[in-house]
């Protein structure tokens, strides 16, 4: 009976081995396919084995019943793990955006020599590889141009004034901040930097001047402020932007313009141009500045009621006049106020100090350039009898901003009043009426 028993029992357990063996294999398969499904939804399964058991086969612990078997399964396929990138894609992804970078710049080239055609097609096959190749090509193009560069020293202001250190101290630094011509220029090699001819049958006697000789010229023509003509030499070609963003130019342009009243008295040009990183164009273009070669101008309007004979119409009379500022560099501003009997291009050249028309008047002016203010005073009409005959002057204040995609070129009046010169009284007066003075360039006026 034992014999029998102990049969019947290892019979039984044949059976039952038999039975997980086939439950395993089942589970092989489940598990297996939810992997391969959920891999293919870009999630990766993560299955910890037993540490006895890193082979293929699962290793079952024997506190683990079939029940815990399913809650685990359903645990996992219910809540897959996101997958991690592989270091392979991060190869792949950076070698397509170069080859697309590299596609790109062929195409500024064809583009440049005008094979149209071509550069089209290679713009094409750039932005299929990468949707943002014009973003990373000009990054990769600035960090060609642009050597890396070191901090400068921190200072104060207070020691930025050439005057209190060395020329060649100034110079150096100004050299860490932004990189020489020569860096740039050899930056864009091998294309050549040349002044082509307009006619290639033609000689171009411009291309034999040293680069030295042209900066020169244009240095003459920062000494004069003629902003305008260096800025068109600069639309010429690559090589005359270049040019024409030297330095030593706008550092010529910033010394005469941030002069007082520009600015005040104590602070100095290389003060102003450490707050840009001794980047002189880029002060010239960002600080507050008023502008001397043209006058402001403000268009106003107002209605006034007038009479009519029948009682059923009523008769409003559009009133149109103009406000005009000139500044010149002495301090002196000359205000006009005109209506449009005489045009504005007749009535602007009559704006200078000798001005003696009625509506005119003669004050001073300056700029408070940390608040963009400009405050003009003692605006009083010319009198040839003194300041005896006269009771009253003006005073008013302005905003200086731009608008119109052009720099400082908008003044905004803030404050307006009259000063009793017997008593000293100040009287605002409504500004209601008035509108912001636009700055318009005068090819005559000469600073």
């Amino acid at each position: 009976m034992e014999e029998n028993k102990g049969g019947a029992i290892s019979g039984d357990g044949a059976t039952r081995e038999d039975e997980l063996e086939r439950f395993r294999e089942a589970w092989r398969a489940e598990v297996k396919r939810k992997l391969a499904s959920s891999s293919a939804d870009s999630s990766r399964q993560v299955v910890e084995l037993h540490p006895r058991d890193r082979t293929d086969q699962v290793y079952w612990g024997p506190a683990t019943s079939s029940a815990q078997l399913d809650i685990d399964l359903h645990r996992v396929s219910s809540n897959p793990q996101p997958a991690a990138r592989a270091p392979h894609d991060t190869i792949t992804a950076a070698a397509s955006t170069s080859r697309a970078v590299s596609l790109y710049r062929e195409a500024v080239e064809c583009e440049q020599r005008g094979h149209l055609d071509e550069a089209l097609a290679l713009y094409r096959r750039s932005f299929k590889l990468d949707s943002n190749v014009d973003r990373a090509y000009y990054r990769f193009v600035a960090q060609e141009v642009l050597p890396p560069q070191t901090a400068p020293r921190e200072r104060p202001l207070e020691d930025a004034d050439p005057v209190k250190q060395p020329v060649a101290e100034h110079v150096g630094q100004t050299n860490r901040t932004t990189p020489s011509l020569q860096q740039i220029i050899s930056a864009f090699e091998p294309r050549p930097m040349i002044f082509g001819p307009e006619d290639e049958r033609l000689p171009n006697p411009f291309e034999t001047l040293p680069d030295e000789i042209i900066l020169h010229i244009l240095v003459l023509l920062a000494l004069q402020r003629d902003v305008t003509t260096i800025e068109r030499f600069a639309t010429i070609n690559i090589k005359a932007r270049l040019l024409a963003a030297d330095s030593s130019i706008w550092r010529v342009i910033c010394e005469r313009t941030y002069v007082p009243p520009q600015v005040t008295p104590d602070v100095s040009t290389a003060r102003i141009a450490s707050l840009y990183g001794y980047n002189y164009r880029h002060t010239f273009i960002h600080h507050p500045r008023v502008r001397l070669d043209g006058c402001y101008i403000a268009v106003c309007h107002y209605i006034r009621p007038g009479q009519s004979e029948n009682a059923w119409v009523a008769i409003r009379h559009l009133i149109t006049y103009h406000r005009l500022l000139r500044l010149f560099p002495d301090g002196t501003v000359v205000s006009l106020l005109t209506n449009e009997e005489k045009p504005l291009a007749d009535t602007v050249h009559l704006l200078k100090p000798t001005i003696r028309i009625k509506g005119s008047q003669l004050g001073t002016w300056a700029l408070d350039d940390t608040k963009q203010r400009l405050r003009i005073r003692n605006l009083r009409a010319p009198d040839p009898g003194g300041r005896a005959a006269l009771k009253y002057e003006f005073a008013m204040d302005l905003m200086l901003t731009s608008a119109r995609n052009m720099r400082w070129n908008k003044l905004e009046m803030q404050w307006y009043a009259s000063v009793n010169l017997d008593t000293g009284e100040v009287q605002d007066l409504p500004i209601k009426r008035e509108r912001p003075f636009y700055f318009s360039k005068v090819r005559s006026y000469a600073i």
